[in-house]
């Protein structure tokens, strides 16, 4: 569907008694979007969007905590700029909610530890008092056999 039907379709839903409640608060949230990303620097306004909106108080969602802590700073701003400009808006609130779709930065303090030779020769003692059918068996074989390869 072409974005053109898209807002012809919603246009018609906005006219049918039962949808226009939704309709009108989807278009409230997307001015208070708008207006709320003219506000916040650019390198941040990728980062979080305008979730909710009910009885003056706007929830936006970031997709970090350094995010939400520089939007906790710019909130008195955003405040203001929303006043200045007729939107009746008395409280901000702020939520981190990771971004799945984005991946996860690598940990630079993930570090991978290699077992010592007294670890590895217990192991290998224990290995061989087991069943060659144990689970226990199969996974000490297969943690041996990654630690050498991670030499």
């Amino acid at each position: 569907m072409s974005i053109f039907n898209l807002r012809n379709y919603l246009t018609i839903l906005g006219n049918q008694p039962d949808y226009e409640p939704i309709i009108n608060q989807a278009k409230q949230l997307i001015e208070i979007q708008n207006r709320f990303l003219q506000i916040i620097p650019s390198s941040i306004g990728s980062r979080c969007a305008v979730g909710k909106y009910s009885n003056g108080v706007i929830l936006i969602y970031t997709d970090n905590g350094v995010i939400a802590s520089r939007l906790r700073q710019l909130a008195p701003a955003i405040l203001r700029h929303f006043s200045n400009n007729n939107l009746t808006i008395n409280e901000i609130k702020i939520a981190v909610q990771p971004n799945p779709s984005q991946g996860h930065p690598p940990d630079s303090r993930k570090r991978t530890q290699r077992l010592n030779s007294s670890a590895t020769r217990h192991l290998n003692d224990l290995i061989a008092t087991l069943p060659d059918e144990s689970p226990l068996r199969q996974a000490l074989v297969k943690l041996l056999s990654n630690n050498k390869q991670q030499v």
